[in-house]
């Protein structure tokens, strides 16, 4: 009876590892998931071009970024759980709260489009401005600003 009891013991902790590493493991999976999805979503404006927007405005140059808009709408639509938060950036010139909404509503424009495209719901993605508060590169220089000026896209969730 204290043979059955020890190996009914070591096969209980057994499993309880075994889910353990499986819970531990399926995270780490999602992870990097999620770091490698939001990776292919930032390169695709390398690989198919830049998001643009006409100057001054949150209106999309849709001529000049529509191979760009339908290649990211295809990857977020082709993973049904994935939510995506669409950030908006400006350079730093001119007005801090001008600029902070103005990334705001380009983020909303791209948002917009790609529902509207048909391949990504609405409740699937985030809209955020953060204004010239995150710069990538220098803002004193022409070719800086320009770089400063984005659209960027995070997984939050698969």
């Amino acid at each position: 009876m204290k043979k059955l009891l020890v190996l009914f013991f070591v096969a209980m902790m057994t499993s309880a590892y075994a889910g353990a590493l499986t819970d531990a493991a399926g995270s780490l999976a999602g992870e990097a998931a999620v770091k490698a999805l939001s990776k292919k979503l930032q390169n695709s404006q390398r690989e198919k071009g830049p998001i643009v927007f006409k100057t001054g405005s949150a209106e999309l140059d849709v001529k000049k970024c529509k191979k760009t808009l339908e290649y990211i709408a295809d990857i977020i639509g082709n993973y049904k759980g994935m939510r995506v938060e669409i950030q908006g950036h400006t350079d730093s010139v001119g007005d801090h709260r001008a600029n902070v909404e103005l990334s705001r509503k380009r983020a909303e424009s791209v948002k917009e489009w790609l529902v509207s495209y048909g391949r990504v719901p609405a409740k699937r993605l985030e809209a955020k401005g953060f204004g010239p508060s995150r710069p990538i590169a220098d803002n004193k220089t022409e070719k800086g600003r320009a770089k400063n000026r984005r659209v960027e896209f995070k997984v939050t969730k698969m």
